[in-house]
């Protein structure tokens, strides 16, 4: 029997293949490296995406890559994104050469907003100012939000012209609540908040807006009359 040594080293991953969703925080990729005949020189990973190649380099990442060392050669990711999807391969480098592991790859997924609008329904006096709150939560975070209308006698929705209209504000991603400053009875209808982010469109339940008359005035012609 001959005696001989290894002189690449075999090296394989726990997993080949993950689905995880954007943000997710430590996100292991164990790497194993058989015993070598030879002492082990380095751990390095690559990268490749979109048909480019690259080293990751664990001490300029700025906390974003951990691990990649002789000590500990898997590979930790820290707040996934979605430029982290890509093929991912484990190296180990011997003196006489170096072993490369299967490809293990990697795929992001957004989970889509929660959009939320407390009430079912909102009334508001003839002239006076109405804030229907929205709230809009989730990441990836939201990248437009919007409002839409069904006028009270039914028909499709349609979207609310907030820049259009001097009388409206709110609807953005800082202030997503729709304000309506001196409401008129061509303000009442049925609601709709809506927040997009890279997941989709998602929407809040269908809040119904009624503008009404004072305890002092009736409703005459499509405005207030005082009542006598």
């Amino acid at each position: 029997m001959s005696n001989y040594l290894i002189d690449v080293p075999v090296v394989w991953l726990s997993r080949s293949d993950d689905f995880v969703l954007y943000g997710t925080r430590n996100l292991n990729i164990d790497c194993w490296i058989s015993t070598p005949d030879y002492p082990l020189l380095s751990v390095v990973w690559q990268k490749t995406r979109y048909g480019v190649t690259t080293q990751l380099n664990v001490a300029i990442s700025n906390g974003k890559y951990s691990g990649s060392s002789l000590v500990h050669p898997g590979l930790t990711i820290n707040n996934a994104e979605f430029t982290d999807s890509g093929s991912y391969v484990c190296i180990a480098t011997y003196l006489r050469g170096n072993g490369y592991s299967p490809a293990y790859v990697l795929n992001i997924y957004a989970s889509a907003l929660t959009v939320t609008i407390p009430s079912s329904t909102y009334s508001v006096l003839l002239g006076n100012q109405i804030s229907i709150t929205c709230t809009v939560s989730g990441s990836p975070s939201a990248t437009n939000v919007y409002w839409m209308k069904q006028q009270t006698n039914g028909g499709s929705f349609s979207n609310v012209d907030i820049a259009g209209n001097n009388r409206y504000s709110g609807g953005t991603l800082s202030s997503p609540t729709l304000v309506i400053n001196s409401a008129q009875f061509s303000d009442e209808g049925n609601y709709r908040c809506h927040g997009v982010n890279a997941a989709g469109d998602a929407n809040s339940i269908v809040t119904n807006l009624d503008v009404t008359c004072s305890e002092y005035n009736i409703m005459q012609h499509g405005s207030c009359s005082l009542y006598i």
